[in-house]
């Protein structure tokens, strides 16, 4: 998608392909601000297109092995941040099917043979898929740099447009998934582009009775709603339960304006996507 550069070309810049994480954490630290990270690269190029970001080096971390390897391991699905959106979508025994939902949904499966999860989440703009996705489903990311590894939650890692929870000298090298803990769904809606006017994803858990809801592109970073702030009444039908919920939106949502859409278009858009999802999971027509 353009955000209305005159821009085509992409400036100069070094480019470097280190072949651990050692070596790329050494590499920001050397360059500092003036180098960027690329995944799958399709993020970084497009806003160095349109000078929306600027960097004399890219880190090209596709020539780290690791990172691009998928593994199942102690009821946890671990994605490397090399790992492309493509691979995701065709791995037809993939149980979390908001991710696998949410990863199909992404632009088209062009960019999807380049595009990488993890490059999918950096991006940090209120419109992609995968955040949304990966907070429903309790999903936190590996990060490392010059003073050791640490994991956060998705839920934490978004600040706002743009903004990572991370240092400038730090490397997101892959999310991990828990695998157990209920059914997902995920729910976009878009209207000439490829990015969301809103989307939903949830997840529900019958047996705990746990219910997530997260809000997708209307606001800055996901909006998560649980049972805190949603009261599911797991004896109520799915109609009624669903008022409820946009009766929480009414009071809590407060959707965005954009160059996509109205802050009251949008809620009815969030009101729809939501409902459909819930009605995925919950049945209903």
């Amino acid at each position: 998608m353009s955000f209305g550069s005159p821009y085509m070309t992409i400036p100069k810049f070094s480019y470097l392909k280190p072949n651990s994480i050692s070596e790329a954490i050494e590499l920001l630290e050397k360059y500092g601000d003036d180098a960027k990270v690329k995944a799958g690269g399709i993020g970084i190029i497009a806003f160095m297109k349109e000078r929306l970001t600027s960097a004399s080096y890219l880190v090209d971390l596709k020539g780290i092995p690791e990172l691009g390897m998928v593994q199942e391991s102690d009821g946890y699905l671990r994605i490397g941040a090399t790992v492309t959106l493509r691979r995701l979508e065709e791995m037809r025994n993939l149980k979390l099917m908001a991710l696998h939902e949410a990863v199909s949904s992404i632009a088209d499966p062009i960019i999807r043979q380049s595009a990488t999860l993890v490059g999918d989440t950096c991006e940090a703009i209120p419109w992609v898929d995968a955040p949304p996705a990966l907070i429903s489903l309790g999903a936190y990311a590996h990060v490392a740099g010059k003073k050791g590894t640490r994991d956060i939650p998705v839920s934490q890692l978004i600040k706002g447009t743009g903004e990572l929870s991370i240092d400038s000298g730090e490397i997101i090298t892959g999310i991990s998934i828990p695998e157990s803990g209920g059914n997902s769904t995920y729910v976009k809606f878009s209207s000439g582009s490829e990015y969301s006017i809103a989307s939903a994803s949830v997840n529900v858990n019958p047996k705990s009775k746990e219910l997530t809801i997260v809000m997708g592109a209307v606001a800055e970073s996901p909006r998560i709603f649980n049972q805190s702030t949603v009261e599911w009444k797991w004896g109520e039908s799915v109609e009624k339960n669903i008022r409820g919920v946009w009766k929480t939106f009414d009071d809590r949502l407060e959707p965005m304006s954009d160059m996509l859409s109205s802050s009251e278009f949008r809620m009815k858009i969030s009101k729809m996507v939501v409902a459909r999802a819930l009605k995925d999971l919950f049945g209903g027509a």
